[in-house]
């Protein structure tokens, strides 16, 4: 029976790690949006999300003023001397479109968000030891590859496929 050979070389540098915390481990990996990041849980992601959610909870309720002070130049027969129950009725409406709705989802997210940064700090996993031979896994079945004293070839204890480890600092 041939053996067969499979080779692993890792560049420190080129790691995929968590935009938040740093780390380069995760079972899953959570990506934001398109190019705009990973993350290895939704706790980091939801931790990093904390200042456009501050930005969305400070920008509806002066969006409601902006509509309120140029409501006539957008409503011709709106006057501020009308009716006091019209007049009642459209800053209600308003206030509720543009700021009740809004500012409690997004007063939820900001407790959230305060919540996931008070418990994983930000950069709190970017000196992890990465490459610690424990996390090598074979190519060919997964199995944890122990390796030992700086070896380049292993041989895996479960399915028997040698594995080659490079080191690069």
């Amino acid at each position: 029976m041939s053996k067969k050979s499979h080779y692993i070389a890792v560049d420190k540098d080129e790691v995929m790690r968590c935009n938040w915390c740093g780390t380069a481990e995760s079972e899953h990996w959570v990506h934001k949006d398109e190019g705009r990041g990973v993350y290895c849980s939704y706790e980091c992601r939801t931790a990093d999300e904390y200042n456009s959610t501050l930005c969305t909870t400070i920008l509806f309720p002066i969006l409601w003023i902006a509509i309120v002070l140029t409501m006539e130049y957008f409503v011709p027969e709106f006057s501020w001397s009308t009716d006091i129950f019209t007049l009642a009725i459209v800053l209600g409406l308003t206030f509720t479109a543009f700021v009740c709705c809004p500012l409690s989802c997004s007063l939820t997210q900001l407790s959230d968000s305060r919540n996931a940064r008070r418990a994983v700090a930000r950069g709190s996993r970017r000196f992890d030891r990465v490459f610690d031979e424990r996390y090598l896994k074979c190519m060919n079945c997964g199995a944890p590859i122990d390796v030992e004293g700086g070896k380049t070839s292993v041989d895996c204890s479960y399915c028997g496929v040698e594995n080659r480890v490079s080191y690069s600092e």
